[in-house]
């Protein structure tokens, strides 16, 4: 019997002798078989006990799925198995980017982290969301829901509140994100078309880089469409299409401006209508998902029949592991910035010169080289 299997088998034994329901044995073994036995070695078997009813508890409560649970408990009487410690416990879907997510939120409200277990866990429940049994999960389970609890040091409880009320956001985020997934790969795959479409032969490159982003190195978070307006003064805005909002800028108001667009001045918006069709920096807006990062935004500009802008197709995510770790010579647009380079400094090819100069293009900060 391997060290984490005993340590469970004498949770059950406890649960048994105070009296606890069947179900809860089988959960205990769900609950902690994939958790760290260093981490769990830190604490009593009373506490570890405590810790995993309470969570068994809360997740018993109804839901349903596409609704993430949460709550906090701060006090001694609430968490009797973490005294003097914070206790958040979720119970959701089984979703992406939840742990670290999680962590990221803590962190940005000054949270110490002192315990977290995460099982994910198959639930069958009845309509009204009752459980009915817990399973181990396979892969191919469609009720797998991730269970979280986590201690950290006691907050105040403004700032306790503040943290809730953003792993509440982030969840709820996270729940946009994958149910609009597909639906925002879907609008990048129409928009390449339809550039492919216009026959324009110059607009080559930023095809392939909408199909590279699609190819796994880009996070698709957010889309919204604008079209370009004319405001009651008669001021040039970029108005949010009806309904166009997807993922974390699903609730975009459908009449609102872009407020970036709405704070340049004439002769900048005018630049802005003439300049390129693909835009590509940071967004205004931080990510509270999986990285702490400004979101990576990537406008594609509309076009009429003549050419000129009249709107734009907007994406906010995140570039992922992959499109820092490859070769700059592999990413459209960036291949063709560092080609500029090569050309323009003319340096001898395969001299020192010519290899230093590569060299920097592959290592130059890649977020700055989207930007340039």
């Amino acid at each position: 019997m391997s060290p984490i299997d005993a340590l469970i088998n004498q949770l059950q034994q406890l649960a048994e002798s105070q009296g606890l329901p069947a179900g809860f044995a089988q959960f205990l073994q769900y609950y902690y078989e994939d958790a760290d036995i260093d981490d769990l070695n830190h604490y009593a078997l009373p506490q570890l006990l405590a810790g995993a009813l309470s969570h068994y508890h809360f997740a018993g409560e109804p839901r349903q799925r596409g609704q993430a649970r949460l709550r906090c408990l701060q006090q001694d009487t609430e968490a009797a198995f973490a005294p003097g410690n914070m206790v958040i416990e979720i119970v959701t879907d089984d979703m992406p980017f939840l742990i670290d997510s999680t962590i990221l939120n803590i962190n940005n409200h000054d949270g110490h982290l002192n315990w977290i277990v995460h099982p994910v866990i198959t639930a069958q429940r009845n309509e009204q969301g009752e459980i009915k049994q817990w399973l181990r999960s396979k892969s191919s389970d469609e009720g797998k829901e991730s269970l979280i609890q986590i201690s950290l040091q006691t907050l105040p409880e403004q700032q306790a509140q503040a943290l809730a009320d953003a792993l509440q956001t982030m969840l709820n985020g996270i729940y946009a994100v994958v149910n609009d997934e597909a639906a925002m790969r879907e609008k990048i795959h129409h928009i390449r078309q339809h550039i492919i479409t216009e026959g324009r032969s110059d607009q080559a490159e930023i095809v392939a880089f909408l199909e590279w982003m699609a190819n796994n190195h880009y996070l698709f978070m957010g889309f919204c469409e604008y079209n370009v307006v004319s405001d009651a003064a008669g001021e040039t805005q970029l108005q949010v299409a009806e309904n166009s909002g997807l993922g974390v800028l699903a609730g975009r108001r459908n009449a609102s401006y872009s407020a970036g667009f709405s704070a340049l001045n004439a002769a900048d918006k005018k630049a802005w209508l003439e300049g390129e069709r693909l835009i590509l920096n940071k967004s205004q807006r931080r990510a509270n998902i999986h990285r702490n990062a400004y979101y990576d935004l990537v406008g594609i500009q509309k076009l009429d029949a003549l050419g000129n802008v009249v709107g734009q197709w907007r994406f906010i995510g995140l570039y992922t592991a992959q499109a820092y770790l490859s070769s700059v010579w592999d990413i459209p647009i960036l291949r063709q910035k560092s080609q500029y380079v090569v050309e323009q400094c003319d340096f001898i090819r395969g001299s020192y010169k010519d290899k230093m100069l590569h060299f920097v293009l592959q290592t130059y900060p890649r977020d700055e080289l989207f930007e340039i």
